[in-house]
């Protein structure tokens, strides 16, 4: 999994890879977890090249956001798509989606 931060320090990027599933779900979240307690203002999660999630990493995904809102701080969604996409739509997550980002992770 890739981590970015933003020169500024108010952004940062987790990238998974793969599968976000009840395998590799725990990653993501001590990830994410890291990330909000180093007080960054927006988290933003892209999920380019994430081939399937399930409800673990749904999950993962909506405890970061609740997290986030509870301190002030954001999380977002960029670049999901196909499946990944649909079930976000599914679940009320896909209100967590931005416009894609306009510098990302190599």
């Amino acid at each position: 999994m890739d981590v970015w931060i933003s020169p500024s320090g108010n952004v940062a990027v987790v990238a998974p890879r793969g599968e976000i599933d009840m395998d590799r779900a725990a990653d993501m979240r001590q990830a994410v977890l890291d990330l909000l307690q180093e007080a960054h203002r927006l988290i933003v999660m892209d999920l380019a090249k994430v081939e399937f999630i399930d409800s673990t990493g749904l999950g993962v995904i909506a405890a970061a956001a609740a997290k986030a809102r509870s301190s002030g701080q954001h999380v977002g969604v960029v670049e999901a798509r196909g499946h990944t996409r649909r079930v976000l739509e599914i679940t009320g997550l896909g209100r967590l989606c931005l416009p894609p980002l306009e510098t990302s992770p190599a």
